[in-house]
């Protein structure tokens, strides 16, 4: 497989390089490629994970990995992930969810949402190769879209999959500047409000691709 590894960043040079590093001893047999996109449009990771697999194609990657730049690989993360992923999803319709073990939720054994690898075959579902639903500027739409993808048996989560996200929920020294801007009241409450109007209206980005909020993918 090949497998394209995008992280978008803002201002956070040193955990970049961090979880740049760490992808090296986390792949081995596969082909990767590591893209690093600087959030200065502020499209936030959402917005450029949808952008990029808009302008790309199944003749340059078979497989996109959607990553945060504040994550760690453990060793052989990615190639588990992979091999589970080539197992599972031949004709690269599905989506795999990595384990980020180090938080309440992946030692419970589930994940919500988070980081994941996306399969070309699973990116063809959307007409505008947009995955993640742009009603969300911050939050959710990983949620939302591993939902659709568990909802027509395309998710798998892979428990051995293991990366440390810095989340400040559970690592207060781990707050830097782009963490207090995403976690500004306006934009959570928004992105709250948002999740809980689309449930209500029963919708599920890939399967109705109607928007609450009315915005331009």
């Amino acid at each position: 497989m090949k497998l394209d590894i995008v992280i978008p960043t803002w201002k956070r040079p040193e955990k970049t390089a961090r979880c740049v590093e760490s992808i090296y001893n986390s792949i081995t047999t596969h082909e990767f490629r590591i893209i690093v996109i600087p959030d200065i449009k502020r499209r936030r990771a959402f917005g450029i994970w949808n952008r990029y697999l808009q302008c790309t194609n199944s003749d340059t990657y078979d497989a996109m990995a959607y990553v945060c730049d504040d994550v760690t690989f453990y060793p052989e993360t990615i190639e588990i992930a992979l091999n589970v992923f080539e197992t599972l999803y031949p004709d690269l319709d599905g989506v795999i969810g990595l384990n980020r073990h180090n938080t309440p939720r992946g030692k419970e054994g589930w994940s919500v949402g988070g980081m994941g690898i996306i399969g070309e075959g699973f990116v063809a579902n959307f007409p505008r190769r947009d995955c993640f639903c742009p009603d969300y500027t911050t939050f959710h739409a990983d949620s939302e879209l591993r939902m659709f993808a568990d909802s027509i048996g395309k998710f798998t989560f892979c428990e051995e999959a293991h990366i440390f996200h810095d989340h400040p929920t559970y690592y207060p020294d781990a707050m830097d500047e782009t963490h207090e801007i995403v976690r500004e009241p306006g934009i959570v409450d928004m992105d709250r409000k948002t999740w809980e109007t689309r449930r209500q209206l029963k919708l599920l980005w890939g399967r109705s691709f109607e928007l609450v909020r009315g915005k331009d993918a």
